[in-house]
């Protein structure tokens, strides 16, 4: 499988992607893994669901959002991606619990989570 860094199109988006690994080391194994499940052909569409997430990781939230839920959403965006491309053949608990989550980052967290920003969970 073809390392996520080269789906990117800038030096800017590797930076900002490897910015996110450093802060949580889990995201490069999560990253993976999603990435593994998409079809071959649909792998370099999750380039631009992974720029989206980080974008809304580090936008201004209008209340104090923890460093945890802030991950929670870039794992809601992505998993939401993933979930899409694979037109409901796993749910979005299905892929979560697969995706080698820390262990505080629970189904009831990332629900709770959703909650807070008004966020769907695709096929949950």
């Amino acid at each position: 499988m073809a390392k996520l860094k080269t789906f990117f199109q800038t030096k800017e988006e590797i930076n900002a992607y490897e910015g996110l690994v450093l802060a949580w080391p889990c995201v490069e194994k999560i990253s993976t893994h999603l990435i593994s499940l998409l079809p071959t052909v649909q792998q370099k569409l999750i380039a631009s669901a992974i720029q989206e997430a980080i974008a809304a990781y580090h936008q201004p939230y209008p209340f104090y959002m923890t460093d945890w839920e802030r991950l929670a959403v870039y794992l809601i965006m992505t998993i939401n991606f993933t979930t899409k491309i694979l037109a409901g053949k796993m749910s979005f608990y299905e892929i979560a619990t697969s995706c080698f989550l820390p262990r505080r980052m629970t189904a009831a967290f990332i629900e709770d989570t959703a909650r807070k920003i008004s966020m769907e969970l695709i096929h949950a």
